[in-house]
């Protein structure tokens, strides 16, 4: 069950990483804000995600 739980927090960081570079390019300032917060997030669930698995191994 937990590889399970740790696929889908992956995949939703994959999603949030792809959506942040989206509004990096848009023109607008708030925009380019979330979007850089969006990269971040996905970014550290992403890492919290990997430490989990290289600590069962």
């Amino acid at each position: 069950m937990k590889p399970i739980i740790i696929l889908i927090r992956v995949i939703a960081a994959i999603i949030l990483i792809t959506l942040g570079v989206n509004n990096i390019s848009e023109p607008s300032n708030t925009e380019v804000a979330i979007g850089v917060f969006e990269v971040l997030l996905g970014l550290a669930i992403v890492y919290q995600s990997i430490t989990i698995l290289f600590k069962k191994i």
